[in-house]
């Protein structure tokens, strides 16, 4: 399962768009249910999206993790005693 502003890369094709197979989206919103769905944005790097459309709805069969999803995911928690030596001045 993604949360919102998780990055991923598209798995697979979406129906009559353009936007690449691997290409880097945003989840915005998570729609949940029996099988969540996601609305979804892909940057463009140029401050636009890719698509006809600024946003999507897809599954997450249309979507692959841009690195290893952690069970129990703490962001936007302090780091690691290790991490935060680390950082000392």
């Amino acid at each position: 399962m993604y949360n919102e502003h998780d990055t991923f890369r598209l798995r697979l094709p979406l129906p009559g768009q353009t936007i690449p197979v691997g290409a880097l989206g945003v989840v915005l919103m998570v729609f949940f249910g029996e099988q969540p769905e996601y609305e979804v944005e892909f940057p463009d790097g140029k401050g636009g999206n890719l698509g006809t459309m600024p946003t999507f709805t897809i599954g997450e069969q249309f979507m692959e993790p841009t690195m290893p999803q952690v069970e129990g995911d703490q962001r936007g928690q302090a780091g690691s005693v290790e991490n935060n030596r680390n950082c000392t001045n």
